[in-house]
């Protein structure tokens, strides 16, 4: 069996190559992502509560919340901090 590269050694153009390959043009990537993160703390929020989710996933999206100019004042603002920069 072939060894697959490590995702960290595949360039951004190529992963998108894959992606759209795996999952159609139909939809960018860049632009479901907010949706995917938000379902991802959904998610865990279930399993350690909203508490401790909110406190991760404030610092998780952080970087890409601050890099679309916006601000999360609070750990619990963090899916509108998503959702408002989602264009950003």
């Amino acid at each position: 069996m072939e060894k697959q590269p490590a995702k960290s050694e595949i360039d951004a153009a190529e992963r998108a190559a894959i992606f759209h390959e795996q999952y159609g043009n139909d939809f960018d990537a860049s632009d479901a992502l907010p949706n995917f993160i938000i379902a991802a703390g959904d998610y865990i929020s279930r399993i350690v509560g909203a508490e401790h989710t909110d406190a991760g996933m404030a610092r998780i999206v952080a970087g890409l919340v601050n890099s679309g100019g916006g601000e999360i004042r609070t750990p619990s603002e963090w899916r509108a901090a998503v959702i408002e920069n989602r264009s950003n």
